[in-house]
């Protein structure tokens, strides 16, 4: 009896260990941006077809039901950046964007196996703030199209009044003073605007996490696209894009798909405001040490999430207080220590 018992126990081990290498086999351990990170290895047919009418949510928002926002800020934000994003919600000016009828979502994917202890963190934010939708798909760059779909789709079924959307990354900082007075001075001047990229060609060199065959991509330059840190669209431009991503193969540099390959076949313009935009962390760090105006729109954080508190209080002093100054357009400005290097190092990571 007890030979048996001892059997059972082997034969369960063995299949608990069988079991952890077939889910290692799964997943791979890769380095983004200093952080190891879990993604998962995608078997998708590179030919395949977007349906996103069967996407799953594992956490919706009703927020529209009663809200009725004017505009909708998408954010993309891995499910494990909690920190990005208390910071997000702790240092944007509250009384802007309730004057322009803005309401903030962060659209987050999941990890399998992931820990208890993740998955109750995520639903107390949900409980907390109503301003997460989470699709049920692994968070991995492959996904990044499915992610930023879902919140375009997310958008159009759920919030009928919304007459911008503004996509961007988590782990920028924003100048939202600037961002809705780009709005109110284009206003229906546009379609589609941001950092247009122009010329650039598909990575060809296998030890790039860009890398793409031809296989995948076969033409040598991409359409015009936008940078992905943040763009403005109206909403009739999302209902466009939205319809051309269900007859368009599925391509997974999103920002290239969506603002380049749908935007080129539904005849969508881009404008182009790269002159609001700033590329190094140091701009930041530069223009509140010398108490200047930061007359720009976006800039990278480096991960540092304390900066977007210290930036969006610097703006209040700026605005309320009076206690800033113009940037000088010469060598000795903050606008000097960015370049279009830097540009394409950071805006492409």
């Amino acid at each position: 009896m007890n030979f048996k018992i001892s059997s059972l126990r082997i034969c369960f081990c063995l299949l608990l260990i069988l079991s952890f290498l077939y889910l290692c086999f799964q997943f791979k351990s890769v380095t983004i941006n200093g952080g190891n990170v879990e993604e998962y290895t995608l078997r998708t047919n590179l030919t395949k077809w977007i349906n996103m009418s069967s996407l799953e949510l594992i956490y919706n928002s009703n927020i529209c039901l009663y809200k009725k926002p004017k505009i909708i800020i998408l954010i993309t934000s891995h499910v494990q950046n909690i920190e990005a994003r208390k910071t997000i919600r702790q240092s944007y000016p509250k009384d802007l964007l309730h004057k322009y009828n803005t309401q903030i979502i962060f659209l987050l994917a999941v990890i399998r196996n992931t820990f208890d202890e993740l998955t109750f963190k995520t639903q107390r934010e949900v409980q907390q703030h109503g301003d997460i939708i989470q699709g049920n798909f692994i968070e991995a760059y492959r996904n990044l199209t499915y992610k930023h779909l879902m919140g375009y789709k997310w958008t159009i079924d759920s919030c009928p009044t919304v007459e911008y959307i503004i996509k961007m990354d988590d782990d920028i900082v924003v100048n939202y003073y600037k961002l809705f007075s780009i709005i109110e001075m284009y206003k229906s001047r546009f379609e589609l605007m941001g950092y247009v990229f122009k010329n650039m060609k598909p990575i060809r060199d296998e030890s790039n996490k860009w890398y793409v065959p031809l296989t995948e991509y076969k033409n040598s330059v991409y359409p015009e696209f936008l940078s992905g840190w943040i763009y403005i669209a109206t909403f009739k431009t999302l209902q466009s894009l939205m319809k051309q991503s269900n007859l368009t193969p599925y391509f997974w540099i999103d920002d290239v798909f969506i603002t380049g390959i749908l935007r080129e076949k539904a005849r969508i313009n881009v404008t182009d405001i790269k002159e609001y935009f700033r590329y190094d962390p140091k701009n930041i760090e530069c223009c509140i040490l010398n108490k200047y105006s930061c007359d720009f729109l976006a800039a990278p954080n480096g991960k540092d999430f304390s900066l977007n508190l210290k930036f969006n209080n610097h703006l209040w002093e700026c605005r309320y207080k009076k206690k800033c100054k113009l940037e000088s357009n010469t060598k000795t400005s903050c606008l000097w220590s960015s370049n279009s290097f830097a540009m394409k190092k950071y805006l492409l990571l």
